[in-house]
């Protein structure tokens, strides 16, 4: 059997093995020293590649993560953790989620200010467009965009449509346009004359898509040119008499020589 050591050499053996536990316990907890351990994984970010593998960081250390690929920062979330006083990590909730680009810009309209100023667009989310000067919403409708699935909007439907000019006015004639008409494309606008007069050009106009900014009618606006013979009117056969000849007024400027 074993004899056991002496009481003396027992008890030098433990006072010497003590300062070496000591040792390894502030080795194995950073608290004991005031330092945090390894940094904690957060979902969907890292932190920077010489930080990601310390085993331990002092107290009041911040360290800031960044989004994976893919993943985007949250609006008003922290992205930064700092090892606090009690060697704990402060808590950092998870501020990376999945975001569309920057809605589609297109010609006809512009996106409301409201969503312009975002920088984050989850899968889902529709952003709002106002039709630009010049055009006309046709519809009761406002033009939207959705974030799809895959990171893709949808397209702008083209609800806003350019507006022509309001149509010229034309000597001794007139159209059915008003001037509280918009003339967005695809309008049509039909001339015709005063009594006595015939149409010269196309009666009929449509509003077709012209610049970026402005339509455009289809044709010039039509003349209307007086059909009577001479283009005299009855008033002036009245005045000047012509003994040879006599004059048959079928309509207020008409007029059809007869002779005698």
């Amino acid at each position: 059997p074993l004899c056991p050591l002496p009481a003396a050499m027992g008890s030098g053996l433990h006072r010497s093995l003590l300062p070496t536990l000591l040792l390894v316990l502030l080795v194995l907890l950073p608290e004991a020293w005031g330092d945090c351990g390894p940094l904690p994984n957060i979902t969907h970010a890292e932190p920077p590649e010489d930080e990601k593998h310390r085993g331990s960081f002092r107290v009041g250390s911040k360290v800031r993560y960044s989004c994976l690929g893919g993943y985007v920062k949250r609006p008003l979330l922290s992205d930064t953790i700092q090892c606090l006083a009690n060697s704990q990590w402060s808590n950092l909730p998870e501020f990376c989620g999945r975001s569309c680009p920057g809605p589609p810009r297109v010609h006809f309209a512009s996106i409301s200010q409201e969503d312009g100023m975002q920088n984050f667009y989850p899968v889902g989310v529709s952003v709002k467009y106002y039709c630009r000067l010049g055009y006309e919403n046709t519809t009761g409708q406002l033009p939207t965009s959705t974030c799809f699935d895959n990171l893709t909007w949808s397209e702008v439907p083209e609800l806003c449509q350019s507006e022509c000019l309001h149509p010229p006015t034309i000597d001794n004639g007139m159209h059915n346009g008003t001037k509280d008409t918009g003339f967005v494309r695809g309008s049509t606008v039909a001339y015709k004359c005063n009594d006595g007069y015939n149409l010269v050009g196309a009666a009929l106009l449509q509003c077709m898509a012209g610049d970026q900014y402005q339509g455009v009618w289809s044709k010039p606006a039509p003349e209307c040119r007086g059909n009577c013979l001479l283009c005299l009117s009855c008033w002036f056969l009245s005045v000047f008499k012509i003994p040879i000849f006599s004059f048959l007024c079928e309509s207020s400027n008409q007029i059809i020589l007869l002779k005698e």
